[in-house]
């Protein structure tokens, strides 16, 4: 073996250097694979952790939707029982006011119609004063004319008055029941009656 030829030791290092790259060839293709393998196994627990997240995060978003569904619908449960708390409020506050309105009509008309009858009772009391001064007037100057004629018939030296021919007339008719006739006069004559 020592004895071998050189060209033998060749080969026979050729072959070595061969088993050797080989087997280093091996060895680094066995830590590649290795690697990827590790590198794999790495990323496929770093995407099961990342599933996993995203499936928490997917129910927890769930949860919070959910929880914000029920939160809308109890708040707009809340909202519509104060529309219809506020409804029933403003019905309420309308009839009142309506029942109000009602009364104050009422009462305006019922004042008004007083009023009107104050008024018209005014009227009727000044309208009586009026006729009742007038009267009064009237009889004043009545018997002023009557004692003007009276003074009259005193300083012409009479004690009485005269009566007219018609009151002569009337009393000739009342002391005989009978009806006077009726004179006939002249169209355009004055009537010789005293005032």
């Amino acid at each position: 073996m020592m004895y071998a030829s050189r060209r033998a030791r060749c080969a026979r290092t050729r072959r070595v250097d061969v088993k050797f790259a080989l087997e280093r060839a091996d060895a680094r293709a066995a830590m590649e694979r290795r690697r990827r393998e590790f590198e794999t196994e790495h990323e496929r627990a770093e995407l099961r952790q990342l599933e996993s997240a995203n499936a928490q995060c997917e129910t927890l978003l769930r949860r919070e939707l959910e929880s914000i569904r029920a939160e809308h619908a109890r708040r707009v449960n809340e909202a519509n029982l104060r529309d219809a708390e506020l409804d029933v409020r403003v019905e309420k506050v309308r009839r009142e006011l309506r029942e109000v309105c009602e009364t104050n009509e009422a009462a305006e008309a019922s004042e008004r119609e007083r009023v009107e009858r104050e008024a018209r009772a005014e009227r009727e009391r000044a309208t009586k004063l009026a006729r009742a001064r007038a009267i009064e007037l009237r009889t004043a100057r009545a018997v002023r004319m009557i004692q003007r004629m009276f003074r009259r018939w005193v300083s012409n030296g009479r004690k009485r008055p005269k009566k007219s021919k018609k009151k002569k007339l009337k009393s000739a008719a009342r002391q005989s029941n009978k009806t006077p006739a009726k004179t006939k006069t002249r169209p355009g004559a004055k009537s010789k009656r005293r005032a």
